[in-house]
């Protein structure tokens, strides 16, 4: 019998239902019932209580908010400029007098994570040159924020109740559907008002891996015995049986009372019964729930540094793998989401810029690399590999023998003219008049 067949078919904890959990109580049917969504449970239980969840959350909070943003304005040439109005970007630096721009998006994200939907507010001028610009941004608690419906079926507005007393109302217009708070939420399937959180998916394994640290802890305490059998000649009454069972739990329970020696009467005779070394094998019962538990999150587990699964090197393909396929969705998201919400301007919008992210670097480095042997593009084609503007004068190709623009002279029959064309070029894009009689010399 394995080590939780055994606990189960042994232990009844019937008396010990938890009001708020996010899963497991073993019941003396042998049945396991679980916990419906709530999201205090999912805090308490999940993020306050279990290291991995704790880890995988703060992991992807951390890095999304690592990120730097900026404003940016669409040109008519189809190209943007970085905007520097000190109005429009003081948000992206200090989005409210509590808070920096990282600790903002790590409590979005991390609500996000944890309970499948963030809610965020923002204040702006009704009036003014700067009018709907927001000057201000605010992550609310989401446990105080309650959906309006009408008729139990639309979606009108959000209130903020704290204590029962509605604190404040925004409104969602019923033509635009635009408010001044932004609902984030993962897809549900079942729940079009809430999102279905990694932590929803992954309660069964938080709980038993939390059920597994309690019952591991109980063993330790008693040398890794379950319990002891008592056995007695007569049947014990109900004053007897009350006074043996206090004694027993007063001096012989809890790792104080190890080494206790245990005193009998009335025939009594006591047989302690233990688990086998399999059983007892929760070590790595514990890495599979951890295992479990950050797939569910996305984290690949080598970053949360699981036993048996880091080496220099997969840890270097572990964070990559970790930003392109986690980090970055999550990004995605909110650049979306705030630039569908936050400036009336259809000229604005918000990006972010991975250029000082370590995780990338080495990736970024081969993207240079590509970029600098790709003879064949121009200038400008390579500078948009590696996430770079158009400069003037960048739509040339360069010959890699020796580095001089390849242009077409079906125009041109005399040399002298090809060679001045040649020459009006090169200064155009930065060469040195003693450089292009270098060039010359050496055969241009």
């Amino acid at each position: 019998m394995s080590f939780w067949g055994s606990f189960k078919s042994l232990f009844s904890r019937a008396e010990e239902v938890k009001k708020e959990s996010t899963g497991v109580v073993f019941l003396n049917t042998n049945v396991a019932t679980w916990g419906n969504r709530d999201f205090l449970a999912y805090a308490k239980e999940g993020y306050l209580q279990n290291v991995i969840v704790y880890r995988c959350i703060g992991e992807i909070a951390k890095s999304v908010s690592s990120v730097e943003w900026s404003l940016f304005r669409h040109l008519p040439d189809g190209k943007k400029e970085q905007v520097h109005d000190p109005t429009l970007t003081k948000v992206l630096k200090r989005p409210n007098p509590n808070q920096g721009w990282s600790d903002f998006m790590f409590n979005a994200v991390a609500f996000l994570v944890l309970d499948g939907v963030t809610y965020i507010a923002k204040n702006s001028p009704e009036t003014g040159e700067n009018k709907n610009i927001p000057f201000e941004m605010q992550v609310q608690f989401p446990t105080q924020i309650k959906p309006v419906l009408k008729d139990n079926k639309i979606l009108t507005g959000y209130e903020l109740k704290v204590q029962g007393t509605v604190i404040y109302h925004w409104p969602i217009d019923p033509i635009t559907r635009e408010s001044d708070l932004l609902r984030m939420k993962s897809f549900h399937p079942l729940d079009s008002l809430y999102g279905a959180s990694a932590t929803e998916a992954a309660a069964r394994e938080i709980d038993t891996s939390n059920e597994a640290i309690n019952w591991h802890k109980a063993l330790l305490e008693n040398q890794g015995r379950p319990g002891m059998l008592l056995m007695y000649k007569d049947a014990l009454g109900d004053a007897e049986f009350e006074r043996v069972k206090k004694q027993l739990q007063a001096k012989h329970s809890g790792a104080h009372n190890v080494g206790k020696s245990l005193i009998l009467e009335n025939d009594a005779t006591a047989k302690p019964y233990n688990f086998s070394p399999t059983e007892l094998d929760f070590i790595e019962g514990s890495r599979e729930k951890a295992r479990n538990i950050a797939m569910a999150y996305s984290v690949p587990s080598q970053i949360i540094g699981i036993k048996g699964e880091s080496t220099f090197a997969n840890y270097k393909q572990a964070r990559e793998a970790f930003w392109e396929d986690t980090v970055i969705s999550y990004l995605n998201f909110f650049k979306t989401e705030f630039n569908n919400w936050l400036y009336d301007d259809p000229t604005l919008f918000l990006d972010y810029s991975l250029d000082d992210i370590p995780a990338l670097a080495e990736k970024r480095q081969k993207q240079w690399e590509n970029a600098q042997k790709a003879d064949f593009l121009m200038i400008n084609e390579k500078r948009a590999m590696v996430g770079k503007d158009e400069v003037d004068g960048g739509d040339v190709i360069f010959v890699s023998s020796n580095q001089i623009p390849l242009t077409d002279f079906s125009g041109s029959e005399d040399k002298e003219d090809i060679e001045e064309i040649e020459r009006e070029r090169l200064l155009e894009i930065g060469f040195s008049e003693e450089e292009i009689d270098d060039m010359v010399s050496d055969g241009m």
